[in-house]
């Protein structure tokens, strides 16, 4: 059990405002986790009795909890707040990530009054059966103890339609943004010839864009490689949008018609690649990086024997060469 001073106990009345100003380690976190839990546990408490709970689903899946419905409270008679009642916001993903194993850990702990003295936890006589703790656990994770972005994407996502007609990425989460990005590269591995394509719903090009997908995995070394390659582009927001920018600016100087969402004028990626460069500027670059590589190349030699196991020297791209130092 944490031992709080005089000045966290304050910090854990429930009906009261509070400000924390503290140093780094000092404890903050914690405080706030065993608030959390007060508000979850209290019966009576302002937040309630000012704006009384709302009809409550009972959404919790029945795998998800081993102990018996006689053994726990339900969802519907809990006198305090229920996790999805209470909201928490952070600055960063981090914090907030780290706040929900605080309560975890902390809610975790908690014991009923009918539990064994020799039981390790703690007891305490507002947990009433023996699964309440589980039930509150079991609705921890869908808490929205979150950034402030991450609340609100949460409050439209049911209205996104409405909302948007092209949601941004910023309306997916960081966990659900790398699962789709894995998916749709493994569906672009998958597509054979142009049915596939069209069938996947790629309507624009399909020839054009297996070509791409293929020359894209010779050059690089296969397909692994190049989903590394992909992945890192497609993990760079300011990549994609400076380009974005790039074409609207070039399309509206030339007084091109683009709405900015179909697909791109093919007159201005041929403009973007065949923009005239400085050739002194080009010269000075090409210079200096020849200078550099050949003084990185003539370091390396001395420690080749240790750098690459014998017998992968040459039978290696070199791309997988720097996958492989980096």
């Amino acid at each position: 059990m944490t031992n709080f001073n005089n000045s966290q106990r304050l910090g854990l009345d429930v009906d009261k405002h509070i400000a924390l100003d503290a140093g780094a380690g000092t404890g903050k976190t914690t405080v706030m986790a065993q608030r959390y839990i007060q508000h979850l546990l209290s019966t009576f408490q302002r937040s309630t009795l000012v704006t009384p709970i709302g009809p409550r689903d009972n959404k919790i899946a029945p795998s998800s909890l081993t102990s018996l419905p006689k053994l726990r409270t339900s969802v519907e008679e809990w006198p305090g707040l229920l996790p999805s009642e209470v909201v928490a916001i952070t600055f960063t993903r981090k914090a907030a990530a780290e706040l929900k194993a605080r309560i975890r850990d902390a809610l975790s702990l908690l014991r009923d009054t009918s539990s064994s003295d020799e039981d390790d936890g703690v007891f305490d006589p507002r947990i009433q059966q023996s699964g309440d703790v589980e039930m509150l656990l079991s609705q921890l994770d869908n808490a929205p103890i979150s950034t402030i972005d991450s609340f609100l994407n949460q409050i439209i996502q049911p209205y996104l339609d409405i909302v948007a007609t092209t949601p941004p990425s910023e309306q997916i989460s960081e966990e659900m943004s790398k699962i789709l990005i894995q998916d749709t590269l493994s569906s672009v591995w998958r597509l054979r010839h142009v049915d596939d394509a069209l069938n996947a719903g790629l309507l624009e090009n399909p020839q054009e864009f297996l070509g791409a997908r293929d020359r894209l995995a010779i050059r690089l070394g296969g397909q692994s490689n190049a989903e590394v390659v992909i992945q890192g582009l497609m993990s760079k927001s300011m990549f994609v949008e400076e380009a974005h920018r790039n074409l609207l600016r070039r399309a509206q100087q030339q007084n091109i018609e683009w709405n900015g969402h179909d697909a791109g004028p093919v007159e201005l990626l041929y403009d973007i690649m065949l923009d005239t460069i400085d050739e002194e500027d080009l010269d000075r670059f090409f210079v200096t990086l020849f200078v550099r590589i050949t003084k990185w190349v003539d370091h390396f030699r001395g420690y080749t024997a240790q750098c690459i196991p014998v017998g992968q020297a040459f039978t290696q791209s070199r791309m997988h060469h720097l996958i492989y130092f980096g």
